[in-house]
């Protein structure tokens, strides 16, 4: 672990207010590497022939995931929800060429949808160690 600047303070810690209970507050992991990483390579399926696959989880703890479009049918379409990816039009966020794309640094799930001939795509990712 990294010594800390000078003059730094810890803030108050948390705690309990009423019915509401708030959780201890992060930790200095967050400027640390992350402690697990995975990877996997996703078949997307094609609109209409199959439904829309979840290619990251929800994960409080994610640092980032790194995705790679590995072969593009068409294109392929990234969206944080289901709903706009199981309809006849596909809404969400078009890629139509094989390559890196940006991190997705959320917490919230990921699902990916083909058109033309499908695709893959490699997802790479990291998370911190729950403490």
């Amino acid at each position: 672990m990294t010594e800390l600047p000078a003059g730094y303070t810890e803030d108050e810690p948390w705690e309990e207010r009423g019915a509401l209970w708030l959780a201890e507050k992060p930790s200095l992991a967050g400027r640390m590497r992350p402690e697990h990483s995975s990877c996997m390579t996703w078949a997307v399926p094609q609109v209409g022939v199959g439904q829309p696959v979840q290619i990251l989880q929800r994960q409080p703890t994610r640092f980032k995931a790194k995705l790679v479009v590995t072969n593009a049918g068409t294109s392929l379409i990234f969206n944080n929800r289901l709903d706009p990816l199981q309809g006849a039009t596909p809404q969400g966020f078009t890629i139509n060429a094989v390559g890196s794309l940006p991190d997705w640094e959320s917490q919230q799930p990921l699902y990916v949808i083909g058109t033309g001939t499908g695709g893959s795509v490699s997802v790479w990712d990291e998370i911190y160690a729950l403490q």
